[in-house]
């Protein structure tokens, strides 16, 4: 204030334990009515607890009030220094002023201009500011309950209540703090773009260009708006250098893995372990069965606690009991011991189908995820086709059991490497969007998890039911400067992330997958996902009857060798389904004025529907009728292989588009509906044979996933109604 001649000459910040904000001004101004006695100041700036930066343009004590210009405000605590200081500047600003105070403050209040203020133990106080706003037809855009943020309450005007209640249990002389920030600007905003575009916003759809005075981050010089937004924090996963993220996705793929090898390795192993158990192939193929069973509701136990604690605790946990379940398998003397450790490894390995997705969705841009969520797929299928590779040699020249030492050897290098190279990616992304126009800004975003540091910089935002990431004015735009040149923090290493509610968090995420259940688009990924692992599994499950016959007379040597096929064809699916996933959706993107759709992707499916038929065909009828080994590998098991890659990938990335808030949850359900199709199929499948032969339970199964298939039809047409009808879940404010 010593450049506008008002009367205090050194500017400094509020003290006091009663401070929510900063004006800039002592302590003796700001208790004075008169802090707007000079002429010359036209505006005053105001910074709140939250870090939500609003600038207040009003006039000088001579003027006349302003228009109002942003409907109510809420101040509780009006007689502290800040309060009264907040009740002037925001009623010269044009704003209605609800004011909740101690009954003794009343006199000052009046002082200030206040004609009521409403009590703050009056047990209906909350109620009463709600009627008093509809009654004036007014929306309370904005407000701050005082102190420090001791203890923060989020959750609009309702967290009043809650500070109540807590207030009233006792906090130790601590005072509560509530940032309120509501959902009406943000729709506003929603609208206006809507109606800029002529396109309906729902969650999924994604602006991925600038669109009028609206400004977004984009990919370096390239005119790809980064979905999301990054933040401007340096540990951001999303700002991370290629060096951390290419460590991260390392870590995360030796997880899968090293998870994934060990549970449908056995095939090779079946004459051993029948000799070794003294047992018969229906029983030794439970063994696969089991396991795939219990690993698909394992991960109620590990999306739980990636959720509430981190995906760095969920990794290492598993990884350490995988290591035990090895050294269990190495050493087990019975049937029964070595099928408990079938069950602890299905246990342990759910991570491997659930863990890598959350973390491609934690560090990667969407138009980025089409490749590396295909890597994952691949790593996991890849994972699945070498294990029987290795199991088929190791069995045969060094024992079944030396296989498992391996495993204990390959679990032990990553939990290390895990430890080491695997930060937390799980990051409480500010669900906050900026609209600024004409002077004014205002904040939007139904569920505010944190608020950026200041307006001169570009506020960014994950996309949720209500708000589209980053939209800023011209003059605000300005590129994230730690894009690609950030690092985790120390923080991000520890063995877990601190939780204050985490029986909620556990609870939601075990209810959440079931909910899914009722969303088609989850449904249908769901399906697709199922029946195009079972191709490989038929593949896997029959491998050794099949080829060890005449006329083929296959070695367990040889049988294992032959899923170089299926290895060859994920490769193909790895170099092709991402890049081509995601050159499809920029170019029909770029098609739709710079629009995103998560349909977009589905036209992809095409080729791969049409390789995995004629694979199928090629597998059934090349067993059936003894056709040239030649053909049912290099036809049957490498299209297998191809499509097993490229179509769960491209249909799980677009339920994820769809529902990325939830993206564990969401492969929970994925995951237990394929495993438990997956154990059925491992039930019925050679009793089928042995009753109609190859082609009959083949050919069905081929028949079903083209029918889960077809449906991306329906989804390409009316997938974004699909959208429209959940967009008001709460599944897109998790």
């Amino acid at each position: 204030m010593r450049d506008h001649g008002a009367c205090v000459q050194q500017l400094t910040i509020i003290p006091g334990s009663d401070v929510i904000g900063t004006v800039e001004a002592t302590r003796e101004v700001a208790d004075s009515k008169n802090i707007l006695s000079s002429k010359s100041m036209d505006s005053l700036e105001y910074r709140a607890p939250s870090r939500l930066k609003r600038r207040l343009f009003f006039p000088c004590r001579s003027q006349q009030p302003a228009a109002n210009q942003s409907g109510g405000f809420l101040v509780w605590g009006a007689s502290s220094s800040v309060g009264s200081s907040v009740v002037q500047i925001t009623e010269l600003a044009g704003f209605t002023v609800y004011a909740v105070n101690g009954p003794r403050h009343n006199d000052y209040s009046k002082q200030l201009g206040l004609s009521a203020c409403l009590k703050y133990n009056d047990p209906g106080v909350v109620d009463s500011i709600v009627e008093g706003a509809k009654l004036a037809n007014q929306k309370i855009d904005i407000g701050y309950v005082p102190s420090p943020g001791i203890q923060k309450v989020d959750g609009g005007i309702e967290a009043v209540q809650e500070a109540l209640e807590l207030q009233k249990k006792g906090s130790s002389g601590k005072k509560l703090t509530s940032c309120f920030q509501f959902a009406e600007a943000g729709v506003k905003a929603i609208h206006q773009l809507e109606q800029e575009l002529g396109v309906q916003i729902v969650p999924g759809t994604e602006v991925m260009r600038d669109v009028g005075s609206h400004h977004f981050v984009h990919a370096g010089k390239s005119d790809k708006v980064l979905v999301p937004q990054p933040s401007d924090d340096p540990h951001d996963p999303l700002n991370w250098s290629r060096a951390w993220k290419f460590s991260t996705i390392a870590c995360s793929l030796a997880l899968t893995f090293t998870q994934a090898i060990g549970p449908l390795s056995l095939a090779p192993m079946f004459p051993e372990l029948i000799k070794a158990f003294d047992s018969n192939l229906n029983d030794v193929i439970d063994f696969t069965g089991v396991a795939i069973l219990v690993l698909g509701f394992s991960n109620f136990i590990w999306v739980p606690i990636s959720t509430s604690f981190g995906r760095r605790p969920a990794n290492l946990a598993s990884t350490l009991i995988c290591f035990g379940s090895a050294i269990w398998r190495a050493r087990a003397k019975t049937y029964g011991s070595f099928m408990g450790a079938s069950v602890l490894n299905g246990i342990a390995a759910g991570p491997a189908e659930t863990l890598g997705p959350a973390v491609i969705a934690d560090i990667m841009f969407l138009h980025e995820r089409g490749f590396y969520q295909t890597l994952y797929f691949s790593f996991y299928v890849g994972a699945i086709m070498a294990g029987p590779i290795l199991a088929g040699p190791m069995s045969q020249f060094s024992g079944w059991r030396n296989y498992w030492w391996l495993n204990v050897a390959m679990h032990a290098a990553t939990f290390f490497a895990c430890l080491l190279g695997f930060p937390e990616t799980k990051w409480d992304r500010a669900q906050l969007a900026k609209l600024s126009s004409e002077g004014s800004t205002e904040a939007m975003s139904p569920s505010v998890e944190k608020a950026v540091e200041t307006s001169d910089k570009i506020l960014h935002a994950e996309h949720d039911s209500s708000a589209n990431p980053g939209l800023v004015e011209n003059s605000t735009t300005e590129k994230d400067p730690w894009l690609r040149n950030g690092k985790p923090g120390r923080a991000q290493f520890r063995l877990f992330q601190a939780n204050k509610s985490p029986w909620r968090s556990i609870l939601m995420d075990i209810w959440i997958p079931w909910k899914l259940f009722a969303f088609p688009i989850v449904e249908f990924a769901s399906f697709v996902v199922s029946w195009s692992l079972s191709n490989f599994l038929a593949i896997n499950l029959t491998q050794t009857p099949s080829l060890e016959p005449p006329p083929y007379g296959f070695s367990p040597l040889a049988v294992g060798l032959s899923n170089f096929a299926l290895l060859v064809g994920a490769v193909i699916g790895l170099s092709t389904a991402g890049p081509f996933s995601d050159w499809v959706s920029m170019k029909l993107t770029n098609r739709n004025r710079g629009i995103r759709e998560p349909e977009m992707r589905l036209p992809t499916m095409i080729p791969y529907v049409l390789i995995m038929i004629l694979s199928n065909f090629v597998v059934a009828f090349g067993y059936e009728y003894k056709w040239n080994w030649r053909a049912i590998l290099i036809i049957g098991w490498a299209g297998s292989g191809i499509q097993t890659t490229a179509l769960p990938s491209i249909v799980s990335t677009y339920a994820v588009d769809s529902y990325k808030p939830v993206a564990g949850s969401l492969f929970v359900s994925i995951t237990v509906n394929k495993n438990l199709w997956g154990y059925g199929f491992s039930k019925f499948i050679e009793p089928w044979i042995e009753k109609s032969g190859y082609v009959k339970p083949i050919m069905t199964n081929m028949c079903l996933t083209t029918l889960w298939c077809l449906f991306g039809v329906l989804f390409w047409y009316k997938g974004k109604t699909f959208r429209v009808l959940t967009k008001d879940s709460k599944v897109h404010s998790m």
